[in-house]
C-alpha cells in the first residue's frame, strides 16, 4: 500500500527485535524503536515524536495501533495520532495490571478512534485513511 510501517515497544531489552529478526518480520518494516533507544517510555510523547520524525511523517499522517488503552492509545492522542485500540487477550491480564500500576494516570483520552478485535480489520482502516 505503499504506507511506512513499525513498532513502538517499552522494551529495554532487545528482544523485540531479534523476535523480529527469527521471525522475518523485520523486513517489512520501516523502523523499529524500543524504549532503551531513547530512554523514554510509552505513553511519554517523545517515544512516539522520535518514530515519526525517524521515518519523515507528521503525526498527524500517522495511525498507531495499540492494545493498552492507558499507555498507548492516550500516548499516541497526546500528539494527534489517530489510534486503534486491539484490546489484548485475558492472558495479559497480570502484565497489564502490572505496567498500568506503574503507569502515570493519563490526563487526557484514553479512548481510541478505532477498536479491532483483528490486525487483519486494519486493511479495512488503512483503505480509508
Amino acid at each position: 500500500m505503499g504506507m511506512t510501517t513499525g513498532v513502538i515497544s517499552n522494551s529495554f531489552a532487545e528482544v523485540p527485535r531479534i523476535v523480529l529478526r527469527q521471525t522475518n518480520l523485520m523486513g517489512l518494516l520501516d523502523i523499529v524503536v524500543l524504549s532503551r533507544d531513547i530512554c523514554r517510555r510509552k505513553p511519554h510523547p517523545e517515544i512516539f515524536l522520535y518514530a515519526t520524525k525517524k521515518v519523515g511523517v507528521s503525526p498527524g499522517e500517522s495511525l498507531f495501533i495499540g492494545d493498552i488503552p492507558e499507555v498507548d492509545i492516550y500516548g499516541a492522542k497526546s500528539i494527534g495520532m489517530t489510534a486503534v485500540l486491539i484490546p489484548s487477550q485475558e492472558a495479559w491480564s497480570d502484565w497489564r495490571n502490572l505496567l498500568k500500576k506503574y503507569t502515570p494516570t493519563p490526563d487526557g483520552p484514553t479512548q481510541p478512534d478505532y477498536k479491532i478485535y483483528n490486525l487483519k480489520e486494519i486493511l479495512e482502516i488503512l483503505v480509508s485513511y
